[in-house]
């Protein structure tokens, strides 16, 4: 695990250096021959990845020198991830480590080499029938661009060189892949079936539309608003029943409807006691607000209601209490209505009085 760690540390510096270079097939150095691809398909009960190009002169230099190691990687929601591979049994495939913060995500899969036409290729395969794979193969079908590292780790494994010596063979390839059972020539998934990250069933009213964030998960892939699915929202300004509407798209059919209220805000409630039977209750107003109730506890008892005042109103006075004898703890909450259904605020902090 410790030499693992360093592989991935030094494979951190190297994705810090892609960002700058061209979007091109062919490699800078002059002593490279390759002509990098990354194309993915399926076979059988597996995604494959296929980093191809690699010229024999390339391969047999790395060969000679020792050490070879080969990466494919791609960013992905702003993380970088990669499959990657050391030659002499080193260090196995390890699918779809994210070089973030050096965490493998846990999927194992196998990968072979193969020379044609002057040229070796890698093929990495993930198994369908695991989440996390196919989660991230997903992902990474959506990517137009990737990137490939080639060369060889020195003995110490700090360092990465091309086979010739000098800078690793680090370049930005465009991607080409053809998963079909993710496409949209394979049924499509209803957007209902999936999870949604729950929102909040109330939101204040603030005489403006509110508008809540859609998180939807297929497995551990987030669907990406605009190219998975769209949204749009109705009645989501009054105080109220607002919806969302999700529709499907791309590889996602359907509809899915979410509703949420939205309600007046709390407000803050102050108690003041003039007498043993007599106190004043005052708040401060609420825009949307139909109507405020005011609820007392009396010496740790059940709330009841104490009165229910016009919205137009922000102090009330009761005269029907007994501090002498009790101890008082009061809230107070508004409501307003649409479609004759009162939509009811959060109460206010409690307030206690004796």
């Amino acid at each position: 695990m410790k030499l693992f760690k360093k592989v991935l540390s030094v494979f951190l510096a190297a994705v810090m250096m892609v960002t700058a270079l061209p979007l091109t097939a062919s490699a800078a150095n002059s002593k490279c021959t390759s002509d990098y691809t990354i194309s993915g398909y399926e076979s059988d009960n597996y995604y494959c990845i296929k980093i191809g190009g690699i010229s024999k002169a390339d391969y047999n230099a790395a060969k000679k020198r020792k050490n070879m190691c080969i990466c494919a990687y791609f960013e992905i929601d702003g993380v970088t991830h990669m499959f990657m591979d050391v030659s002499d049994s080193l260090i196995s495939l390890t699918a779809f480590t994210k070089l973030s913060d050096e965490v493998n995500v846990g999927v194992s899969g196998t990968y072979s080499e193969k020379a044609t036409d002057g040229y070796y290729s890698f093929t990495f395969k993930l198994p369908k029938n695991n989440s996390t794979a196919k989660s991230y193969v997903k992902k990474i079908a959506k990517l137009s661009t990737g990137a490939v590292t080639f060369g060889c780790f020195e003995s110490d494994f700090s360092t990465i060189v091309s086979p010739y010596g000098g800078d690793p063979l680090i370049l930005t390839v465009r991607n080409n892949f053809d998963f079909p059972s993710l496409s949209g020539s394979s049924k499509k998934t209803k957007i209902s079936s999936l999870d949604f990250a729950e929102i909040s069933s109330k939101y204040t009213y603030t005489g403006k539309a509110r508008k809540p964030a859609v998180k939807i998960f297929d497995d551990d892939y987030k669907l990406v608003k605009g190219t998975d699915y769209t949204v749009s929202y109705k009645n989501n300004k009054e105080i109220g029943t607002a919806t969302i509407t999700v529709k499907g798209k791309g590889n996602y059919t359907g509809t899915k409807t979410i509703t949420f209220k939205i309600v007046p805000k709390k407000t803050t409630l102050k108690v003041t006691k003039s007498s043993d039977t007599k106190a004043k209750f005052s708040w401060t107003a609420v825009d949307g607000a139909e109507k405020y109730q005011i609820y007392y506890s009396e010496n740790g008892g059940k709330y009841k209601k104490l009165a229910t005042v016009s919205g137009e109103k922000t102090s009330y006075t009761s005269s029907k209490l007994d501090f002498k004898n009790n101890t008082y703890k009061f809230k107070i909450r508004s409501y307003g209505v649409k479609d004759d259904t009162k939509y009811y605020s959060s109460y206010s902090s409690v307030v206690t009085a004796k």
